[in-house]
């Protein structure tokens, strides 16, 4: 019978079944009655060894118990390792910060006085950056810190509480909102949050980071969007385009314009003999005006310096395929010129070049090289030539260097990019193909060997889901609306239920498992082990969230289809589940006949 569960969990039921109170608990293990109540909220990360015999002990749990304890235990720093994995703190950027001082004081200022102050501005002005910048500033004067809630991996609005417990490390628990729950862990502290790229799910992340900012007098929150947030009380502080000399400016003002300092040390970090000088200032101030003094922009085409000389981008920019005429500046007009840039810097790669580029948009989070060989090669990409055009597009960019984990660099691409590539992944008519490979790599890189029960490979595997997981929500979510790989899709499902259970995440786990059954039901999919499993599955997600009559449900409508299916040991384990559920429910009678037939069918 399948009876592994979180470490948290386990405790709270034999403290239960030994009729203790958490009080009492902590007096015989000497520990705090909170120090309890952390542990069996998963709130107080990985118990110590010395801890776990405390508790052992004063449960007076058996042999086959206190091992069963342990290792729930072990799992507990395998999962506090892969949370660690995939969100720490603040990301640090591998890049430079050039200019903006001025900026980063005033928002700095502004920050200190206020408790929610949203960068707003247009793709490629550089919110994100500048606003790390200013957490990294300021993440001293917080007693708890600073954390990061990147928003541009939220596919569904309606998982957003999800991303802002994975980032505080909150686990969901059984009779509570998630809501509720990230406003209790954020009632007593001092904390920084950085919530990046809310305008695709605003009114969402609107009302989330309301609800939180009443819930905390001292929290701040540091939030980037295209729009501001509409809430009362934000300070919506417009980022501008990187300064520019003034008309008439001398030679000193030329060099010290920030747009001419971030085109001039990007252009240097890749042509080492590229210098400002007297014969070039002008052609670099005549470039940064042409490309509205946009950051992203400006890097793009420094990339270009080992190649090209700043008069050849000039003139490439002024093609008339990719006409920028004299104009104000408005806001429409910065986001024409960044595209026309993009489309320049994509028009100059490499036929291989462009193609990985594009495929490369798949990937919703960072990547490895074992993932881009798996997926992106084929079809004009050699298997033993893909480390040339990435490095072609590293180098050009266009993607850019994210992490070390575990000795291998990771991957990603710039929001922005990634629409961008996006589109051309469309356009090309390989979208289909190329997630599909996506879903295939997710689905071999994460086998486990007992998705069921976990295993032995289980801490190693967790660590890997960790940082895949942004990635699987993007396959899900394309495996959801595509009836061709639907049942690959829920799959992917069946291996990251551990990931959900063990991460305090059932309200993912569930949606994702109906949504992919959902998908089967449109094209009359007949009913298979994977249903039935995904079914039984969700219905321990639901006991974890104390949701017990719909978990019944759910594990007696995976027990139909199993033995519909004439799969007799599959049925055997679930009419067992089945059984723990009628148990939780106080119907002992019940349970004993489940339990009974589901020994008599294995015999």
């Amino acid at each position: 019978m399948y009876t592994s569960v979180p470490f948290g969990e386990l405790l709270r039921r034999y403290r239960a079944a030994a009729g203790l109170t958490q009080a009492a608990l902590a007096e015989r293990a000497s520990r705090s009655r909170r120090a309890i109540a952390e542990l069996e909220r998963g709130a107080r990360g990985h118990p110590r060894p010395g801890t776990v015999w405390s508790l052992a002990g004063a449960l007076g749990l058996d042999e086959r118990e206190r091992g069963e304890l342990e290792r729930a235990a072990q799992v507990s720093l395998a999962t506090s390792e892969s949370t660690d994995a995939r969100s720490s703190g603040l990301p640090r950027s591998i890049s430079s910060f050039v200019g903006r001082e001025a900026e980063l004081a005033d928002v700095v200022s502004l920050l200190r006085g206020n408790r929610l102050v949203t960068l707003v501005g247009t793709g490629g002005i550089g919110k994100t950056r500048l606003a790390l910048e200013v957490a990294h500033h300021v993440e001293a004067e917080f007693a708890d810190g600073a954390r990061m809630v990147d928003l541009t991996k939220v596919i569904d609005a309606a998982l957003l509480p999800q991303a802002f417990a994975a980032a505080l490390g909150v686990r969901e628990e059984a009779d509570h909102p998630l809501v509720e729950t990230l406003s209790v862990h954020l009632r007593e502290r001092r904390l920084l949050l950085l919530v990046d790229n809310c305008e695709h799910v605003l009114e969402a992340a609107s009302t989330l980071v309301d609800a939180l900012l009443s819930a905390s007098d001292e929290l701040r929150i540091l939030a980037t969007s295209r729009q501001a947030l509409g809430i009362v009380g934000e300070v919506a502080w417009r980022v501008p385009p990187l300064g520019m000399p003034p008309p008439q400016a001398s030679d000193r003002e030329l060099t010290a314009a920030e747009s001419v300092r971030l085109f001039a040390e990007r252009a240097a970090s890749v042509n080492r003999d590229f210098q400002l000088t007297a014969d070039n200032v002008a052609a670099v101030v005549g470039l940064c005006r042409q490309l509205d003094g946009l950051p992203l922009a400006i890097e793009l085409a420094a990339a270009r310096a080992r190649l090209l000389s700043v008069d050849q981008m000039s003139w490439y920019l002024g093609d008339s395929s990719l006409v920028l005429r004299a104009r104000p500046h408005t806001r429409a007009d910065r986001h024409t010129t960044l595209r026309a840039t993009i489309d320049w810097s994509h028009a100059l790669l490499s036929n291989t070049e462009q193609t990985l580029f594009r495929r490369l948009a798949v990937f919703a989070a960072d990547f490895g090289l074992e993932a881009v060989t798996a997926v992106c090669t084929g079809g004009g990409i050699q298997l033993a030539e893909v480390i040339e055009p990435l490095a072609g597009v590293i180098d050009k960019s266009l993607v850019v260097t994210s992490t070390q984990v575990a000795g291998e660099a990771r991957y990603r691409l710039l929001e922005t990019l990634r629409q961008y590539a996006t589109e051309r992944l469309r356009d090309s008519g390989e979208d289909a193909t190329i997630r599909t490979r996506h879903l295939d790599w997710l689905l071999a890189h994460l086998r486990l060997t007992d998705p069921v029960h976990g295993g032995p490979d289980e801490p190693a595997w967790l660590a890997r889901a960790a940082l895949e997981y942004d990635n699987c929500l993007a396959a899900l979510e394309w495996a959801a609306r595509t009836p061709a790989v639907a049942e690959r899709g829920l799959r992917l499902v069946l291996q990251l239920y551990r990931y959900w259970l063990i991460n305090g995440l059932p309200s993912e786990g569930r949606r994702w498992g109906s949504a992919l059954r959902g998908a089967l039901a449109e094209f009359d999919a007949p009913p298979s082990l994977e249903i039935a499993w995904t079914l039984t599955l969700d219905s321990t997600l639901a006991l974890f969230q104390g949701d017990y009559v719909e978990g019944l449900r759910l594990a007696q409508a995976g027990l139909a289809v199993a033995e519909s299916l004439g799969a007799v040991a599959d049925a055997a384990e679930m009419r067992g589940i089945v059984a723990t559920h009628l148990a939780n429910q106080g119907d002992l009678l019940a349970a004993q006949v489940e339990s009974a037939a589901a020994v008599s069918a294995l015999r």
